[in-house]
């Protein structure tokens, strides 16, 4: 019996990572767990929160199962030494005390537990989204010590500036053995950033179930609109807004502006903000509210559900755009005068929010087209809705 565990310790973890769970568990004489971990405090729920103990404890491990008190001995006299180490006035002044303080303790938890954990279970693969948070890296770190394999995945979109600034693609391949990623284009990024690990290109798993029915796109885009009670005739904008705090421009008179031009040609805005803006879209809707219903707020949407239902999408430098053109929705870059991002340049179009008002052939335009088609023509074999049958086959053989 091969064992895994995944590791999911918020919300979005989960939803990226779902699809591969049910695919090794699947498989014959494997059995695959949840991996989960009380978490400090993040405005992404814990997935303690969400998952269903009563409905399937057996697929949930708890990191804080089985405590020892040898362990919490350990994980008291090590938060005592990383506290008397950290605790200077260049740290503290730069992170609030309750993430200093609980930081600290979880790092020293998360260390111990999983150590120990690992001994026990003796698992034959450990699967985390990626290494560049805090528990990916101390778990894969602990895995490797234990000669257990390490599989991660791509997140989202390749920024440049992530790796200028923090080198996340160089240091995706810590402690990695095998790196899933979604297109060709993505692996060379990795490549060049000087990954060493084995990467393979496997697609995207969590659009793994829209990229099948992509087909039958027109029939989804229907249903999805009439659950949401708007007019499968209706011309419908996705306003996909990246982190407000990386946001470039000014959010609020640039969302104003995009708002009333679509209120004006009478389209719809389906609003979404990044996963860790918690109600900013309701903010931004109630501050508009003098423009009517053209606004519908869709934070909590499935992300391929959300992006069926719009004929083209607007971002700003986002995974969703990238997702987007995957699933043949065209994305536009929107920026203002000479305040270009375009970090998605070989995929995206872009658009001046100072000209919007007279934007409105968005759905029939060979230049928008273009790019959709380019894209997907480079990368089409990983894109035809099987990743996680690739990545199950993957991680199989190399447990072999």
């Amino acid at each position: 019996m091969k064992k895994f565990l995944i590791f999911a310790g918020r919300h979005h973890h989960a939803q990226k990572l779902f699809g591969t769970y049910l695919a090794l568990d699947a498989a014959n004489g494997v059995e695959s767990k949840w991996l989960i971990s009380n978490n400090s405090i993040n405005i992404d729920p814990a997935t303690e929160f969400i998952f269903s103990y009563g409905r399937d404890k057996s697929s949930v491990y708890h990191l804080y199962n089985d405590t020892s008190q040898k362990v919490v001995s350990r994980i008291k006299d090590s938060y005592e030494k990383l506290k008397s180490m950290l605790f200077t006035p260049d740290v503290i002044n730069n992170i609030p005390p309750f993430w200093f303080l609980q930081g600290l303790r979880e790092a020293a938890e998360v260390n111990y537990l999983s150590q120990d954990l690992f001994k026990r279970y003796k698992p034959n693969g450990l699967l985390v989204l990626h290494t560049n948070n805090f528990w990916g890296r101390i778990l894969a770190y602990n895995a490797k010590n234990q000669n257990i394999p390490v599989f991660a995945f791509q997140e989202g979109m390749i920024r440049d500036l992530d790796q200028d600034t923090m080198k996340k693609q160089t240091s995706a391949s810590d402690y990695v053995d095998v790196l899933f990623v979604w297109t060709e284009e993505d692996k060379k990024k990795y490549e060049a950033a000087g990954a060493k690990c084995e990467i393979i290109v496997s697609g995207p798993s969590h659009l793994d179930y829209s990229l099948r029915a992509i087909t039958q796109a027109h029939v989804m885009k229907r249903e999805y609109r009439e659950e949401a009670n708007i007019n499968h005739d209706s011309k419908i904008v996705g306003l996909a807004l990246p982190l407000a705090s990386h946001y470039k421009g000014n959010l609020d008179k640039d969302t104003y502006d995009i708002c009333s031009w679509a209120y004006i040609h009478g389209y719809t805005i389906l609003l979404r903000a990044h996963p860790f803006d918690r109600n900013l879209g309701n903010q931004i809707k109630e501050n508009l509210k003098f423009i009517g219903n053209c606004i519908i707020v869709a934070d909590e949407w499935d992300v391929g559900k959300f992006i069926s239902m719009c004929d083209v999408l607007l971002g700003q430098h986002s995974t969703i755009g990238l997702e987007a053109v995957m699933l043949k929705v065209p994305f536009f870059e929107f920026s203002r005068g000479k305040n270009k991002v375009l970090e998605s340049k070989n995929y995206a179009n872009s658009i001046d929010v100072d000209g919007i008002n007279s934007w409105n052939d968005f759905r029939n335009s060979d230049e928008v087209n273009r790019f959709c088609s380019e894209f997907l023509l480079r990368n089409q074999s990983n894109l035809d809705g099987y990743a996680v049958t690739r990545i199950q086959e993957a991680i199989l053989k190399k447990t072999e």
